[in-house]
């Protein structure tokens, strides 16, 4: 999946509610290797279970995204 919906900036993961919220990606890209992601309306970012933490972060490896992790422990 080439990465050509990201909005500007650094893609941001972190930890919210005991939830992964990652940010800075548009709507309409769907970052395929979690089945548990969501698009949060209210965030306006994705919203994934605490367990999809690795998947996701290979996931923006593997796109070459640039990415903040505020949520590795």
């Amino acid at each position: 999946m080439v990465p050509q919906h990201k909005t500007g900036g650094a893609v941001r993961l972190s930890f919210d509610g005991g939830t992964l919220v990652l940010a800075g990606l548009d709507e309409a890209l769907h970052p395929a290797p979690a089945a548990g992601l969501r698009f949060d309306d209210r965030l306006s970012a994705w919203r994934a279970p605490a367990s999809d933490y690795a998947a996701i972060v290979l996931w923006l490896r593997s796109e070459g995204l640039e990415y903040v992790d505020e949520a590795r422990a």
